[in-house]
């Protein structure tokens, strides 16, 4: 009986571990590595990729990526660094040494495509770096499960009935949508100075996407008689990832009349984020409502401070609510009411999830659950057995 006790309970333990992590880990603070925790935290918090690469053995990927030209130096790969680092905190091992080799890695990643490590792009240029690195390994199956997770394209469709030498279609791969905040004004004063002059706030995450997915006239000329021709432009989506990644521009840059130097600020304006996500309405073959094309926001690198620096905080989603990261520091759980301004003022990196697997993860939350309840009535038996 004890032995048949004990094989449940280890089979049972093995089933309650995998994606184990319930609530983030604090990770230490390196001099500059606010956005590292940031991003870290956000790729945690995507339970389903969490889940896929804890299967993976490190040697799926190289230490380091060749570079594309003989004077380039190799770059690390992330995802070799990654790896050990994610089966730590899944497994509750200690993770100190992976996070610092980890971070040391990223930093060297990034510092040559910023001018400075504080800056606000670092922890989009990050993620863009670490997306790519998962995908450099001769293992095509995991390419593909990748690519499954982040990639899709962007459909630009020219349309010009006059001249059909000017009509095509442009597929654009992606990994994450970088989207503006504000829109240019149509009317621009003569004495124009102020960023009011210029630009017009977009006040909702709705707002930026449907600027940025969009149909407008514009002129173009045919290639052979150089008339101009009136033509419409259409921007939609061909595909959707099941991971939609959306990096808000929050800044804007407009050179005053009668001056040449350009001003450069952080915008400092709402935007409300919303917690389920429709975007429907600008997929191709798409349309509102449709529940394939509904999101749910599982995690959020927040940025405060100006465009040349500041600090990165992370709000992530887990089975017991919403945490809230800074380094070292974790809060927690947390309702949607108390992040919903955090959101709106100074969200930069959104992270979205297709409802149809939050959907499948909450089943296996549920499975999980009762199998805890199984453990814990079998560890109970066993102490009753033991005092017999």
């Amino acid at each position: 009986m004890k032995k048949k006790i004990n094989f449940l309970l280890i089979c049972a333990q093995i089933i309650i571990n995998n994606n184990c992590m319930q609530q983030p880990y604090p990770l230490w603070a390196q001099p500059n590595s606010c956005y590292i925790n940031s991003i870290t935290q956000c790729l945690n918090a995507i339970h389903p990729l969490t889940n896929f690469l804890v299967t993976l053995p490190q040697t799926t990927y190289m230490p380091t990526i060749p570079p594309l030209y003989a004077w380039e130096k190799p770059t690390p790969n992330l995802g070799y660094f990654y790896l050990p680092l994610i089966k730590a905190l899944t497994n509750g091992r200690d993770y100190k040494r992976d996070l610092t080799l980890f971070s040391s890695m990223a930093a060297g990643s990034t510092v040559q495509a910023c001018e400075q490590l504080t800056s606000q792009q670092d922890a989009s240029e990050l993620l863009g770096k670490f997306i790519d690195s998962l995908r450099t390994t001769d293992d095509t199956n995991v390419i593909d499960k990748i690519n499954d997770f982040f990639a899709f394209n962007r459909l630009e469709t020219t349309v010009c009935p006059s001249s059909e030498d000017l009509s095509n279609q442009e597929t654009i791969p992606e990994t994450y949508l970088n989207i503006a905040t504000s829109k240019d004004k149509e009317i621009i004063p003569e004495n124009a100075q102020k960023k009011e002059d210029f630009l017009e706030d977009l006040r909702s995450l709705e707002e930026c996407l449907n600027n940025e997915f969009k149909s407008f006239i514009l002129t173009l000329k045919t290639s052979k008689s150089e008339e101009e021709q009136d033509c419409q432009k259409i921007i939609t989506l061909e595909s959707t990832p099941n991971i939609l990644v959306i990096v808000l521009k929050r800044y804007y840059a407009f050179t005053p009349k009668n001056t040449k130097a350009a001003i450069i600020r952080k915008s400092n304006h709402a935007i409300t984020i919303p917690f389920e996500l429709d975007i429907g309405e600008f997929v191709k073959e798409g349309q509102k409502n449709d529940p394939y094309y509904t999101y749910d926001l599982i995690a959020s690198a927040v940025h405060a401070g100006k465009t040349g620096g500041g600090h990165y905080i992370a709000y992530v989603k887990y089975p017991t609510g919403w945490w809230y990261c800074s380094d070292t520091t974790i809060n927690g759980p947390k309702d949607t009411t108390n992040i919903q301004y955090d959101l709106d003022n100074g969200a930069y990196i959104l992270f979205y999830q297709k409802k149809i697997l939050t959907q499948q993860l909450t089943f296996e939350e549920k499975l999980k659950q009762e199998l805890t309840n199984l453990s814990n009535s079998l560890n109970l038996l066993e102490k009753q057995l033991q005092k017999k």
